[in-house]
């Protein structure tokens, strides 16, 4: 029994690396092309200074060192992209079991199944497929090892901790959630009060990334990620929060039932749904942190997850509005903890069953249940066609997948589709009270202009509010769009009075010249 005890470990990563290998051959899909096919910086490794400063908005150097490593190794392909992620996945695991194990010395089938679940449930598999959420793994990776760090207790490591803390602001801007975790970690395992942890041990932690995050923006690219970026702005309304609180629900929803994980999810705004659950979904969190107050000294691994939780998710689109939807790649941090407490509710059921066959019977039909799920998810990740399908199956109201299967279309040439589909987008953002991004209402010009309807196609560009979206500033590629279709058009004057705007703002050399 003991010999099958230490064998467990390593049956469990070459099963999960075996499981894995499903989706090694998936495709480039969604932000994959912004940040990586697109993003010519990282496609030469010699070049260090476009790889590390080839950023959207962010100065993730790890990130964009670890895609022109891949990009090198496969000359484009996805494979090394997807076997990095692999790796990065099962050193997370390690890092886990090695916490859990520091943590729970007396719990080891807690231990275990907490990382047998975290490795393999399909809550993940967005994180581990999709290529573009490499920062998320690499953040787990920072935290879990600053925890290791941190739990070990002696001084030389507290030194290597500090490293890391300067460090993981070159992985992700939201490693500033570390310093809050070895706090919470000293209040709930360390028989300390809370002033001591506070000056002893947690200003030093503080200081070094925060000192750090001063050059960071400094370094990083001041162009932002998206053409309608909205920054990181605290949401205005309760319209907003209701939604989120929603949203923490549907987590623990899609915890238990991952059959209906999607693509990407928006914010549905006012509706039943948001207003009756989002309050519910608010008071479910309040009182989960008021247990984990009240009984950190008591049920210290319960009440430090329950924070765990909710600090991973406060960059996550809970507080913080971001430019995206909802995705669930970003609960990769936070569904760890979920991990945690289904592996401590098995483990009381299976103290409960007295039957060896039952607690058999339990154990295996929940690893069935998650390898069946696992393996559907990946496949659908092998053709984005079918993955963007399956999402808008899931979320017909979603007018972002619309819009990103107009783009798909658009790459295949079918043109005709394409129009379709972001006129659908549209007439979804109509339907939810939301305008046409700057983004699909410039793609779909560019449509038409390649239809040959540019009368069409100028309307939507005169429609677009240009300058309020664009910050002040034009991007190129709408004027370079509008003077083609003036061109075509034959509009001279109209031509010339653009062009004389456009160079107010770029390089004559960088824009046409009229032609007969």
């Amino acid at each position: 029994m003991k010999r099958l005890e230490r064998a467990f470990p390593l049956l469990l990563f070459g099963g999960v690396f075996l499981l894995y290998l499903v989706g090694l051959h998936g495709v480039f899909i969604y932000d994959d092309y912004d940040q990586i096919v697109n993003n010519i910086g990282i496609h030469d490794l010699r070049n260090l200074s476009d790889v590390v400063f080839c950023g959207l908005n962010q100065l993730r150097l790890v990130a964009n060192l670890s895609f022109a490593w891949d990009w090198f190794i496969a000359d484009g392909d996805t494979w090394s992209f997807h076997l990095t992620n692999i790796l990065l996945h099962l050193i997370n695991g390690g890092l886990l079991l090695a916490y859990l194990t520091r943590i729970l010395p007396r719990a080891r089938f807690t231990v275990l199944s907490a990382t047998a679940l975290f490795l393999s449930h399909p809550l993940g598999v967005q994180a581990i497929t999709y290529i573009a959420a490499r920062a998320v793994l690499l953040q787990c990776t920072v935290v879990l090892a600053g925890l290791n760090l941190y739990a070990r207790g002696e001084v030389r490591y507290r030194w290597w901790l500090r490293g890391l803390l300067v460090a993981s602001m070159l992985v992700k801007e939201t490693c500033l959630v570390l310093p809050a975790l070895l706090l919470l970690h000293g209040l709930c395992f360390e028989e300390r009060p809370f002033k001591w942890v506070l000056r002893k041990q947690h200003l030093v932690y503080l200081a070094a990334p925060l000192s750090f995050a001063v050059f960071y923006y400094i370094l990083r690219d001041p162009k932002p990620m998206y053409a309608r970026a909205a920054s990181f702005d605290l949401y205005p309304t309760l319209e907003h929060l209701a939604a989120q609180g929603y949203y923490h629900l549907y987590h623990l929803f899609l915890f238990l039932n991952p059959s209906l994980q999607s693509l990407t999810h928006e914010y549905p705004g006012t509706s039943v749904r948001t207003v009756v659950l989002g309050p519910v979904g608010w008071l479910c969190y309040f009182a989960a942190a008021a247990f984990a107050v009240r009984h950190r000294r008591m049920n210290p691994v319960a009440s430090f997850f329950i924070f765990f939780y909710l600090v991973t998710l406060l960059p996550t689109n809970t507080i913080l509005q971001l430019p995206e939807p909802f995705a669930e790649y970003r609960l990769y941090q936070a569904h760890l903890s979920l991990c945690i407490f289904l592996a401590l509710a098995l483990d009381w059921a299976v103290g409960r069953l007295k039957s060896k066959a039952a607690r058999i019977g339990l154990v295996t039909g929940l690893v069935t249940y998650l390898l069946v799920f696992n393996v559907t998810q990946q496949w659908l990740w092998l053709d984005s066609f079918e993955l963007v399908a399956h999402a808008i199956a899931r979320y017909p109201e979603s007018a972002t997948l619309q819009d990103y299967q107009a783009w798909q279309f658009e790459q295949l040439g079918a043109l005709t589709e394409a129009a379709a589909a972001y006129e659908k987008a549209d007439i979804k953002r109509a339907a939810a009270g939301t305008t046409p991004t700057l983004r699909s209402q410039f793609n779909r010009a560019r449509i038409l202009a390649r239809q040959n309807r540019l009368k069409e196609a100028r309307d939507v560009l005169d429609k677009m509010p240009i300058e309020e979206l664009a910050r002040g500033r034009t991007p190129l590629p709408y004027f370079l769009l509008y003077l083609e279709i003036l061109q075509r058009l034959k509009l001279h004057k109209d031509f010339n009075d653009l062009r004389i705007q456009a160079l107010q703002s770029y390089a004559p050399e960088l824009l046409p010249h009229w032609t007969k």
